[in-house]
């Protein structure tokens, strides 16, 4: 378990110990900060190897900015109220 604050010192040791392959699966809470590039960064690099999950979660799914989460996730939310 990380946060994306200790992961998205991307230059950092730690984010340099971790290898994307052994994680089957990633959940982003509060994954409306996903826009930000810090999250952006980190996500891209998970989602870029075949076959790993990820999963986000948020109770506030509509941003001010209008930025469009499924470009990242890429599918619409899954369950909405």
């Amino acid at each position: 378990m990380a946060s994306v604050n200790t992961l998205g010192r991307y230059n950092s040791k730690r984010y340099a110990r971790h290898n994307w392959r052994d994680y089957g699966a990633i959940v982003v809470d509060e994954c409306h900060h996903a826009a930000a590039e810090t999250y952006k960064r980190l996500l891209l690099d998970f989602i870029g190897i075949k076959g790993k999950l990820v999963l986000g979660l948020t109770a506030t799914p509509e941003r001010s900015d209008k930025a469009d989460l499924s470009d990242l996730f890429g599918c619409e939310p899954v369950y909405q109220l």
